[in-house]
């Protein structure tokens, strides 16, 4: 079990927290084609909509090291009561209890921040991810379908 400590991004923390976005667009295979130099800068337009006080992100950290970053964008005003959820642990700390642990802070804030509901994208094939959000709760609400042309 890892010894974590999760705090709000920061500053500093942002070119992290792009680079968690982009192995977790690595992951769905609609993306996965993109060179990345484009993967960057998604991740980084996808940060920039971010609203303050309404999209928090939140970085976790092993000692010294990030361990991994969970992000939650609200639909709709500061206020949002449905978020979609986005999460990445680095490679030398996954297993490790990480992403756990920034999924239990993650619903400490939607539970702060009285939101009703939560989704998130993940591949089918992602058995590890899969078995962690059915323990969390997450449930298949609908499959998307995509044909190359």
């Amino acid at each position: 079990m890892a010894n974590v400590t999760i705090i709000e991004m920061r500053t500093s923390d942002e070119p992290f927290v792009a680079e968690m976005l982009v192995l977790a667009m690595r992951s769905l295979p609609s993306l996965a084609h993109h060179s990345a130099g484009e993967l960057e800068s998604m991740a980084r337009l996808n940060m920039s909509r971010w609203q303050v006080g309404r999209d928090p992100a939140l970085v976790a950290w092993k000692g010294e090291w990030r361990a991994g970053a969970l992000w939650l964008m609200g639909s709709g005003e500061v206020e949002a009561r449905h978020y979609t959820l986005g999460l990445a642990v680095t490679p030398a700390f996954q297993r490790q209890g990480v992403a756990r642990q920034l999924l239990e802070s993650g619903f400490g804030w939607l539970r702060r921040h009285n939101c009703h509901s939560v989704s998130l994208r993940v591949h089918p094939a992602n058995e590890p991810a899969l078995k962690l959000y059915r323990r969390f709760g997450f449930e298949v609400e609908v499959m998307e379908m995509r044909r190359k042309l």
